[in-house]
């Protein structure tokens, strides 16, 4: 009698676990890019300090940046596990995850410098980051 589970089914599974922490990944960046801005956003219209900047950064590092190292990792995983590399859609959301990295590190270096840009550059990297992301999330459901 056969194991329980095939080679198949063990792929598959394997599959589908780095899929969902890729997808956990994913939303916790995501999560992490818009909720900075408005946090910064708040500290400056408020009593905003150099402490509560440093907070936010301190915040921003451990969940966004690692987020992001998750998001890589899986998500390149999940692409050589698909056979994927060379299909247009895939080129196309790696190189907008590349624009969401560079505003990471944009967004990262303005905390490092403790320094909050305009509201009204807070607000457009916000909107800039959800353009961004409903691209890039509906290019991975559709892969056109």
């Amino acid at each position: 009698m056969m194991g329980c589970c095939t080679t198949k089914s063990k792929n598959a599974a394997m599959y589908e676990i780095v899929k969902t922490l890729h997808l956990i990944s994913v939303f916790v960046f995501g999560l992490g890019m818009v909720v900075t801005p408005v946090l910064l956003l708040v500290a400056s219209l408020g009593t905003g300090t150099v402490q509560s900047t440093a907070r936010i950064s301190k915040w921003f590092r451990l969940v966004a940046g690692s987020a992001l190292f998750g998001l890589w990792g899986f998500g390149l995983t999940l692409a050589l596990m698909g056979g994927w590399f060379g299909a247009g859609w895939l080129t196309v959301k790696l190189a907008l995850v590349l624009v969401l990295s560079g505003l990471h590190g944009a967004l990262s270096g303005q905390l490092r410098r403790a320094t909050a840009a305009s509201h009204k550059q807070l607000l457009s990297l916000v909107a800039t980051l959800l353009v961004v992301f409903t691209i890039v999330i509906t290019l991975a459901i559709m892969k056109p």
